[in-house]
């Protein structure tokens, strides 16, 4: 005895009809309470749903862009690394995004839990130099690291370490709860950098200081670079201060690559005062032929040697 196969039910019109009568209903509701729009338009296949959503502002942005190479494109389009050269996506670049009235509330998910993120890729070394730092979270990931093993060393400004301000003193104690050791520069002028070399392969680097209202109340910007090289400078830079205790003008030259090329990108890595940092960018802006985009929280220098 044989089975009769279902037999399938044709969609009606009326069918159509009734989803297409909900699906508008759904779309007002949506449209008014939330701002999304729901559109409907035909096609040869039947009805297509468009859905319009308004911007909505996060407190971070992270800009990923496709990796520059010098080799040639794959089939697909997308960049094939050279040999011997970083990975593909070697640097992710982000910006912060504050929102005002500020809230309690938005302070969440910015630009410090990228920086935990990096930290906790960590499986031999962390140097971190800080200007400002008060971010528990990160403090939190840096003695995390120390309990897995990983080698953690800290510099950073002495106004900073010695500021009464209870949540950087909460930061700073979580540190030295795990004995990390921390060098501050013993000094009157700031020690301003704000840089962090993991496993001497990635460095994050930016304007951005690792506090919670540069995270959320400021403009900044940050970078991570997947780099050897670049690691290498910065790992150089780190020692003069921690090592050699060299702050300021008393910081050796020498020592750093200056010149790198990541994928056919060309690179100039600079640390000021000992580098001269100034005359190299007036030497960039008097080549500049057609415009400059200039950007800057603190601008009083008049120039270096070079007249632009």
């Amino acid at each position: 005895m044989s089975r009769r196969k279902p037999s399938r039910r044709r969609s009606s019109p009326l069918r159509w009809l009734t989803i297409i009568v909900l699906l508008i209903l759904i779309g007002y509701f949506v449209y008014r309470e939330l701002g999304i729009g729901v559109k409907i338009a035909p096609s040869a296949d039947g009805p297509v749903i468009k859905i319009d959503v308004p911007s909505i502002e996060i407190p971070t942005v992270e800009l990923k862009l496709p990796s520059p190479v010098a080799g040639q494109p794959s089939p697909d389009g997308q960049p094939t690394p050279a040999s011997g050269q970083e990975p593909e996506g070697w640097y992710d670049i982000y910006f912060t995004t504050p929102r005002y009235p500020d809230k309690p509330s938005y302070h969440q998910g910015g630009l410090d839990t990228q920086l935990v993120a990096f930290i906790n890729s960590a499986q031999t070394t962390v140097d971190i130099a800080a200007y400002d730092f008060d971010l528990e979270n990160v403090a939190n990931a840096l003695a995390e690291a120390v309990g897995r093993g990983v080698r953690v060393r800290m510099v950073t400004d002495t106004d900073t370490l010695t500021n009464d301000d209870p949540k950087i003193q909460k930061a700073f104690k979580i540190l030295k709860r795990v004995k990390i050791p921390i060098v501050d520069d013993q000094r009157g002028p700031i020690m301003h950098n704000k840089f962090v070399v993991v496993d001497s392969r990635a460095i994050w680097t930016g304007s951005w200081n690792f506090t919670d209202g540069d995270t959320y109340r400021l403009n900044n910007n940050a970078i991570k670079i997947v780099s050897n090289q670049l690691a290498q400078n910065y790992t150089a830079e780190f020692e003069k201060m921690f090592v050699q205790r060299s702050f300021g003008p008393n910081k050796p030259a020498g020592g750093t690559e200056p010149l790198v090329t990541l994928q056919g990108v060309p690179i100039e890595n600079y640390f000021a005062p000992e580098d001269g940092v100034a005359d190299k960018i007036a030497s960039h802006l008097a080549q500049a032929q057609q415009s400059i985009h200039f950007m800057a929280f603190s601008f009083t220098m008049n120039g270096g040697s070079t007249s632009v």
